[in-house]
């Protein structure tokens, strides 16, 4: 028997679309709701855009405000310790000096080489194991950029005093105290380093014989040249503020190179100037009987100060002269002899051009350029150092015992006072040599 399933029943039939056509009123509500849709979907993403747009300029806003409040802690803190280095003088500046650390009585002493805050905060040794002797006054100096001090001394690492001159050779020395280098390598003493303005090469001194020469040199102490190797007695190399032309004293040819005696007063001694590669060399000044010497470039480069010794008279003056010779004009009146043979008085511009400061027989005096306004600034001032680097204050030295001292006595070391000679302050009690760096 066979079983088949029931039939099923009929599927309804589809409706077919309606294929009536529209009519005008279907059609423009059709339109109208399009257009509406639209006109909603473009204010959808208005509202999208501005969301993103207000969202943006807030982290915008944010981000100015942290920015703001980053630059003013780095410039608006600052300035109270900003505003009180500019009335120091000092800015981040630091002054090298020298200062005595070992000695045995009567018969020597060893130097160290230090740095600190032009308030005589931070006092620190630099080359903590060398020991230095016979470092000269004024032989110390800032490179350029800061980071590096040059010096002429003898330096050995232990405390066994040095025989006759030491041999005296140029350092560097980096102002953290790391990098101690010697730079020259000789049996005769060399000294008065001097930067180029770009810190690129050293001019110095060197004896050579009886007399002494120029020499100029890379800061790494390579391609040591001779720039004056005629016979006679050359020094003070000073660059020029462009670093083309180096100023430098010698005794004319036929003239001694020492003077007779202590009381004859200095020896015969001119101005020069020749091109940094030594070519050129010109004498400036022509005086009969009188020593010259510490030629110091104004700041502009356009003129130069120097010190006049008068022979046995003892008198000293300040002179000024145009950078080519010209124009010679003492800028002091002849200054009283000092009773102790001759005395070689350093002149030094201020950063300005406008003043020149010099000491002369225990005292510092400062200039106008143009010859007035000569002052006295401060008694028993034994050495006038540096001028600080926006020109208003100085820093200079007092010895123990001053010939000129009156009760109370003054103390020793290094002093800072300002341009007028107030404000006079005791930084270190013992020091010298000291420079600011610029």
């Amino acid at each position: 028997m066979t079983v088949s399933a029931p039939p099923r029943p009929p599927a309804p039939a589809r409706t077919a679309p309606d294929s009536r056509p529209l009519d005008r009123e279907e059609i423009e509500a059709l339109v109208e709701a399009l257009i509406e849709e639209a006109r909603r979907e473009t204010r959808r993403r208005h509202r999208r855009y501005w969301a993103l747009a207000g969202l943006a300029a807030f982290v915008g806003a944010v981000i100015l405000i942290l920015l703001d409040g980053g630059a003013a802690s780095q410039t608006t803190s600052p300035a109270p310790s900003a505003r009180s280095g500019a009335a120091s003088g000092t800015s981040s500046s630091k002054i090298a000096f020298v200062d005595t650390v070992g000695s045995i009585p009567l018969r020597h002493s060893w130097f160290g080489l230090f740095v600190m805050n032009p308030d005589g905060s931070g006092k620190r040794r630099l080359a903590r194991h060398a020991w230095i002797s016979n470092l000269s006054i004024g032989s110390l100096a800032w490179s350029p950029d800061r980071r590096k001090l040059l010096f002429s001394a003898h330096v050995s690492r232990s405390a066994a005093p040095c025989a006759s001159y030491c041999g005296k050779e140029i350092f560097v020395i980096n102002a953290d105290g790391s990098g101690l280098r010697r730079l020259t390598r000789n049996a005769v003493p060399d000294w008065d380093p001097a930067w180029s303005p770009d810190g690129q090469k050293i001019a110095w001194s060197r004896s050579q014989g009886t007399g002494a020469d120029v020499f100029v040199m890379h800061a790494d102490g390579s391609d040591q040249q001779n720039l004056t190797p005629k016979p006679g007695n050359r020094g003070e190399p000073r660059w020029s503020p462009d670093g083309r032309a180096i100023l430098f004293t010698a005794v004319p040819p036929g003239q001694p190179h020492t003077p007779p005696t202590p009381s004859a007063g200095p020896y015969r001694n001119d101005v020069y100037v020749m091109n940094a590669d030594g070519s050129g060399q010109r004498k400036l000044t022509h005086t009969r009987e009188a020593g010259e010497f510490g030629p110091a470039w104004s700041p502009d480069g356009q003129q130069i100060a120097f010190t006049r010794h008068a022979g046995p008279s003892g008198e000293v003056r300040i002179v000024v002269m145009n950078a080519d010779g010209s124009a010679k004009h003492a800028v002091t009146p002849k200054l009283a002899h000092t009773g102790d043979g001759w005395t070689r008085v350093t002149a030094a511009w201020s950063p300005d051009g406008r003043r020149i400061a010099f000491d002369y027989h225990y005292a510092i005096y400062v200039v106008n350029a143009d010859g007035s306004g000569l002052r006295r600034l401060a008694l028993n001032a034994f050495t006038f150092d540096s001028w600080s680097p926006d020109g208003q204050k100085l820093i200079f030295f007092r010895g123990a015992r001053s010939p000129r001292a009156t009760p109370p006595k003054p103390s020793p070391g290094l002093w800072v006072m300002n341009a007028d000679g107030s404000g006079q302050r005791n930084l270190t009690r013992d020091g010298y040599a000291a420079t600011w760096a610029r």
